[in-house]
């Protein structure tokens, strides 16, 4: 059996709050480089598109 998954995953949080609810250990990095103004963020959060695929090899179908 083979089993094809697609999923989409959004987030409406800002940069700032993204890092805050994840802690991204880049966003403490980006922190120090942006020194207009010193906040730190993370592109975590971001739109996404995931696809897996499965194959069950012990089915009945490759028997």
């Amino acid at each position: 059996m083979v089993t094809l998954d697609l999923r989409y995953y959004d987030s409406n949080l800002t940069r700032a709050g993204c890092f805050l609810n994840t802690s991204d250990p880049a966003g403490n990095y980006v922190a120090s480089v942006n020194t207009i103004t010193g906040q730190s963020s993370s592109s975590w959060c971001g739109a996404r598109f995931v696809a897996s695929l499965s194959i069950d090899f012990s089915s009945a179908t490759f028997k």
